[in-house]
């Protein structure tokens, strides 16, 4: 029998989908033969969080991180080795969150880089970036990656407007199939213009993309997964 994994938190809601499809790939990730060797994990799932996109556009509007905050500490109150937030918009305010907890944040666009990793790009490869408005706004991830090397392809602004923010919120409303024509657009038009891989940096854009056509599927990372694989390596040690 493997040792009990670490205890983590999740601080989701931000959407409640997209939690759902990060817990579905935690557990497919995980190496456990039985329930007693999957992840202890506690959700903290609240999707009244203040909209994060309107809160970075607009710095006079209600901020998420008193929400957020008060879900960190519900999770830190529940004994949670580690928190982890499967939302990359979130991720614009993660040192702030990281200074209200005591317990450690695992940073999504850590595990994305990781999943880079395995791609074999070189200095001459491009990578695509597809995530919200406010994620691109903020530039938090494009710092990240850039400060990584790797060179960024990123949507104009009126895919990002039109197809890209239309993708995500036809999945916060459950209008998947619609999603899927605006993400599939969103992700083809990057690769044309360059991009060897495309980072789906919005937890709603797998999801969109699930049923999507091969051609689509083949040359993007998932943020999503990618958070999932680097949560379950934290978990157990990669004790698998």
């Amino acid at each position: 029998m493997r040792p009990t994994p670490r205890k983590l938190g999740v601080l989701g809601g931000m959407g409640p989908l997209a939690t759902a499809d990060f817990l579905q790939k935690l557990v497919v990730w995980t190496p456990a033969s039985f329930d007693q060797e999957h992840i202890p994990t506690i959700v903290y799932s609240i999707p009244q969080v203040p909209d994060r996109t309107r809160a970075i556009l607009d710095h006079n509007g209600a901020s998420p991180v008193p929400a957020m905050v008060e879900g960190l500490s519900c999770l830190e109150r529940c004994g949670v080795e580690a928190i982890t937030i499967p939302c990359n918009t979130a991720h614009y305010w993660f040192d702030e969150l990281q200074g209200k907890t005591s317990v450690p944040l695992l940073h999504i666009v850590d595990a994305t880089l990781v999943e880079l990793g395995k791609h074999g790009l070189d200095a001459d490869s491009k990578v695509g970036l597809l995530g919200t408005v406010g994620t691109l706004a903020g530039g938090h991830v494009q710092a990240a990656l850039e400060a990584a090397g790797h060179v960024l392809v990123l949507p104009g602004q009126s895919l990002l407007e039109e197809r890209v923010m239309g993708a995500i919120t036809a999945v916060k409303a459950g209008r998947l199939a619609e999603a899927r024509v605006h993400a599939q657009a969103s992700v083809t038009a990057l690769q044309s213009a360059g991009a060897d891989v495309v980072v789906l940096a919005c937890t709603e854009l797998p999801i969109a993309l699930a049923d999507a056509v091969p051609e689509v599927k083949s040359g993007w990372v998932d943020t999503v997964e990618a958070l999932a694989r680097y949560c379950v390596s934290w978990a157990t040690d990669d004790r698998s």
